[in-house]
């Protein structure tokens, strides 16, 4: 549900995002403020390895967003952090399928954000995008699971690698014209389901996924 919720908010956003450049061509032109955010947070799995987001590991991200119109503008933002999952049933009993795994992952990712709160001190909305992610799922010795096919079904090859589509809400607080305070939470929307390096063995029929929460300072310019 999310990704589709993300495909869905990427098209509208998209779509106001060309009406709104449209009509800007016969406004007069406004200076543009461009932020700088630097942030960091926990983060979370569920998939075949976890049927929750109950696993949390840090995340760090750093985001640039170019404010061309009032409420429609466009950001790039990079992430970077870990997940892992674990102590979950699979579906066949095959003893060398791993029931944990840990993962790095690094995704950026750009995105059209409709901040509907814009005032002076308070600024916010949803954002939506889509971007790339790499992670690399290891087992708890630290082998790499993607070299290790028998933990998978013969027919089960992937990439380690993958799109995303995150979706974002994002609340940003002013105590300066120039510095602020923000947080933001979503979810990144992997379009793999093996993150967690199973798929078929699994028990559920849950998309990967990663849940985040961040917050830190913007700099306005």
């Amino acid at each position: 549900m999310p990704k589709f919720l993300s495909l869905i908010s990427v098209f509208i956003l998209f779509s106001f995002s060309l009406n709104a450049q449209d009509t800007t061509k016969t406004e007069s032109i406004e200076k543009k403020e461009k932020l700088f955010m630097i942030t960091g947070g926990p983060m979370a799995y569920r998939g075949d390895l976890g049927n929750g987001y109950d696993q949390f590991r840090f995340n760090f991200s750093a985001a640039y967003h170019s404010l061309n119109y009032k409420t429609l503008h466009f950001a790039v933002n990079l992430m970077a952090g870990s997940i892992s999952g674990g102590s979950f049933s699979t579906r066949a009993a095959v003893d060398n399928t791993n029931s944990y795994f840990k993962s790095s992952i690094i995704s950026i990712y750009p995105e059209i954000n409709w901040w509907f709160i814009d005032s002076d001190q308070w600024k916010g909305g949803l954002g939506a995008g889509i971007g790339i992610i790499r992670f690399d799922p290891e087992d708890a010795e630290g082998n790499r699971l993607l070299d290790i096919p028998q933990t998978r079904n013969q027919n089960e090859t992937y990439g380690n690698i993958s799109a995303v589509i995150p979706l974002t809400f994002t609340i940003q607080y002013y105590p300066y014209d120039y510095l602020g305070i923000t947080a933001a939470a979503g979810f990144l929307n992997p379009t793999t389901d093996y993150l967690d390096n199973i798929s078929e063995r699994g028990t559920q029929n849950l998309a990967d996924n990663i849940l985040f929460f961040r917050a830190g300072i913007v700099i306005k310019q």
